[in-house]
């Protein structure tokens, strides 16, 4: 379905959980605009072979949950890369009104952050779990995410942007994510 032009939607990647969330997966889709959603929805769902899929894949779902965000600007989406290794995905809901001063603390902090490491990309939400923040992360292996995150203390303004936004956070979850074999970023 990412393939058919007319879907006018882009695959940044697809991934299982391997600790966290076990037996789910996370798809992170570009769509252009609200517009580009509706018009992909619509394009898919009257794509001839779509309803043998759907009926298909709805044998293999449990329980499924969608969001629509959007990128923060000063953490644009990598482009499709293969390096191997594994994800995190970092999730954080914030107490409601505080989404402008996270992303004022960490604008900064990301800047001490990109010393020692570089991030996939980052959004918030802005239909579904309202108030949530995503981050990606790529590293080799959980060797090199605790030595990287232990790096990141002794850059000057990590921790400062830490003190900062913990007090914005009502709950924090990370997931450890294996890439799926057609995923353009993995």
């Amino acid at each position: 379905m990412a393939e058919i032009p007319e879907n006018k939607v882009h695959l940044v990647g697809s991934w299982r959980t391997e600790v966290g969330d076990c037996d789910t997966f996370v798809h992170i889709w570009e769509y252009q605009r609200y517009h580009g959603y509706h018009a992909s929805l619509n394009a898919i769902q009257h794509h001839p072979d779509f309803p043998a899929f759907d009926a298909k894949l709805k044998t293999l779902i449990n329980s499924k949950r969608t969001s629509l965000m959007q990128e923060f600007s000063f953490w644009p989406t990598t482009p499709p890369r293969q390096l191997g290794g594994l994800f995190e995905l970092r999730s954080y809901t914030l107490h409601p009104g505080n989404l402008l001063e996270w992303e004022t603390h960490w604008r900064r902090g990301l800047k001490a952050r990109r010393e020692v490491m570089e991030g996939v990309g980052a959004w918030f939400v802005q239909i579904g779990e309202l108030n949530t923040v995503h981050h990606l992360w790529q590293f080799a292996d959980l060797e090199e995410r605790k030595v990287r995150r232990e790096q990141s203390w002794s850059v000057e303004g990590w921790g400062e942007t830490v003190h900062k936004t913990v007090p914005l956070i009502q709950t924090m979850k990370s997931r450890i994510l294996i890439p799926c074999p057609w995923s353009a970023v993995a």
